[in-house]
């Protein structure tokens, strides 16, 4: 099993016995309230769980997202989730989307910020990336003031980009760039 790992956390994959976990974050509320994906049923978080467990046994040349569970180094318990889609990827350098939560009680305790370090070190030292963006919905304060201190820049606005619950969302993009993470101090935090 591959992991990442920090002082307090540790990111890990996906194992085909966490199936149960990963329907209680799929389906918790305090999660998808801000959210892309609506409420799923039991068997639309089973084909999407089958969907990550089929990417993560791909190599490196083939992969297109890198999904990992958010664990307590002290606990190994699961308190989150952070990911990153691939946009586009090559030779050169690659643009991902990096998406992240965590379990309500988890929040405010720097454990966001220590997985989000460790993946952003990994997805520009390790996975090739150049550039990674994350699209917060607007209204979603705490997520744009986290991608802010963490020397995210906002790119745009994209309005009533997602419809979601029956109601338009405005949408905020945010990125960081290889060099800027590799010149600030928070890599090595």
């Amino acid at each position: 099993m591959y992991k990442i790992v920090g002082k307090r956390v540790f990111l890990r994959q996906i194992e085909h016995n966490d199936f149960l976990t990963f329907l209680m974050l799929k389906q918790d509320k305090f999660i998808n309230k801000y959210m892309y994906w609506p409420d799923k049923s039991d068997d639309e978080v089973n084909t999407e769980f089958n969907n990550l467990l089929q990417e993560i046994n791909k190599n490196d040349t083939e992969k297109i997202t890198y999904d990992y569970f958010v664990c307590l180094v002290n606990t190994n318990e699961i308190i989150g989730f952070v990911s990153i889609k691939t946009i586009f990827k090559n030779e050169y350098g690659g643009l991902g989307d990096i998406g992240y939560f965590l379990r309500e009680s988890y929040c405010h305790h720097g454990y966001a910020k220590e997985s989000i370090n460790l993946l952003i070190n990994n997805a520009f030292n390790s996975f090739g990336f150049h550039k990674l963006s994350a699209f917060p919905f607007t209204e979603n304060k705490n997520s744009i003031t986290f991608l802010e201190r963490n020397y995210f820049n906002k790119e745009a606005v994209l309005e009533q980009e997602a419809y979601i619950n029956n109601e338009w969302k405005n949408v905020s993009i945010y990125s960081v760039y290889k060099n800027t993470w590799q010149n600030s101090n928070y890599q090595n935090a």
